[in-house]
């Protein structure tokens, strides 16, 4: 499948090209999952605490605000990886 980061050539030897309804929902998936991670790590830099905002976050700022997201998206990026090695 026409699936990677960076586009195929025009004459690739992929079965799926890239405007196959497969190929396209797989994009998507990866596409909210880059989101999904992406709006996990933006949680940090909220802007309630404006005192540790110009100094910078601590270490333990950050653990709390992954602990209260249960590390979600550190169990899913290990749940991610763990597919990958299973079907690679």
């Amino acid at each position: 499948m026409c699936i990677g980061a960076r586009s195929c050539q025009p004459a690739c030897e992929h079965r799926h090209k890239h405007l196959t309804p497969v190929t396209i929902i797989i994009n998507v998936l990866f596409t909210c999952l880059s989101m999904y991670h992406l709006a996990y790590l933006g949680v940090m830099f909220d802007t309630t605490e404006d005192s540790e905002q110009e100094t910078g976050y601590s270490m333990y700022h950050t653990l709390d605000k992954w602990s209260k997201l249960s590390y979600s998206s550190h169990i899913v990026a290990a749940t991610c990886y763990l597919f990958y090695w299973l079907i690679k």
